[in-house]
């Protein structure tokens, strides 16, 4: 699944997007058609190279798509170490506006390809919460498998 993830989001291969979730599909609409998907912080330089998406890409199918979160640097969690990946809270902005459109019981998904901390789900979690929301839940398309 990583290998695919890498083709699809480094290599800018889009037919791919399918691959990761094309036989869930109905089962993520019919459990969560009325949530917000809140999509994890994009890095707005390389979506104008790749000149996609790549989560939105992958739940184009979902109707309540929101990204709010933007990475200010080139920051990946992947290449810190452990005990530095706290620190991605210093590197995204959160539009707390763009999410003040919405009513604070709406039930929110956040999403993000690959989890391998969790610390940029818990940093998303924590903004949301300094908004209003409370009824959040995460999906992750993968985990890295261990070698």
């Amino acid at each position: 699944m990583e290998g695919l993830l890498y083709r699809f989001k480094g290599l800018g291969e889009q037919a791919l997007s399918r691959t990761f979730f094309w036989g869930y599909r109905w089962w993520f609409i019919l459990s969560y058609w009325n949530a917000l998907l809140v999509l994890a912080p994009r890095n707005v330089k390389q979506e104008e190279q790749r000149s996609f998406s790549p989560l939105r890409k992958i739940f184009s199918f979902h109707p309540n798509l929101i990204q709010p979160f933007e990475k200010t640097d080139d920051y990946k969690q992947s290449d810190q170490p452990y005990f530095m990946r706290k620190k991605i809270r210093d590197h995204v902005w959160f539009n707390r506006h763009l999410m003040q459109r919405f009513p604070l019981k709406k039930r929110i998904i956040i999403v993000d390809d690959v989890v391998t901390s969790g610390e940029t789900m818990k940093m998303m979690i924590s903004h949301l919460r300094t908004v209003g929301f409370s009824h959040i839940e995460a999906f992750a398309i993968s985990r890295p498998t261990k070698t």
